[in-house]
């Protein structure tokens, strides 16, 4: 667990410099550590960063394949969405967003900032902003697209 812990933290340091390939790598293997130990929450966290590296990357079916990889883990054992389901569903938001699929974007993401709420720590109910955009604006509506801030206010143009 610790070792896992050490892995996501130096993932973090590489992101933040910029070194995705290192930063990703990290990520894996401290996800790794805590599936193996069926920490299945906690990889989940883990698995939300790798996919804002794998983002960035412009990779964005292996960033869907790990928010599905993360909802599987996640979902199978209780057969429900739990809380921590929510950074995976934002994250599929996001790659649906990217990839202009924008209802399912708006699925995702109101899927995702819904299970967030859930938490404490609402950092994960701040996806980014496209994602964010169709959750409060949804299919059809006029400001469909206009930024929001993390509270789902459309923010002054």
């Amino acid at each position: 667990m610790l070792s896992s812990i050490a892995q996501c933290n130096l993932g973090i340091a590489e992101w933040l410099r910029g070194r995705l390939t290192d930063a990703e790598r990290a990520f894996v293997s401290g996800i790794a550590g805590w599936r193996a130990a069926s920490q299945y929450t906690v990889a989940a966290w883990g698995c939300y960063h790798l996919v804002q590296v794998q983002r960035a990357q412009g990779r964005l079916d292996a960033a869907a394949r790990t928010c599905q990889q993360a909802l599987d883990a996640i979902t199978a054992p209780a057969r429900f969405p739990l809380p921590t389901a929510g950074p995976a569903y934002v994250g599929l938001g996001e790659v649906a967003y990217q990839r202009n699929e924008l209802d399912t974007a708006f699925r995702h993401a109101s899927e995702g900032i819904a299970l967030c709420r859930q938490f404490a720590d609402l950092r994960a109910a701040q996806p980014g902003p496209g994602a964010t955009c169709q959750a409060a604006a949804g299919p059809g509506q006029p400001d469909r697209g206009r930024p929001v801030d993390h509270r789902g206010r459309f923010q002054r143009g």
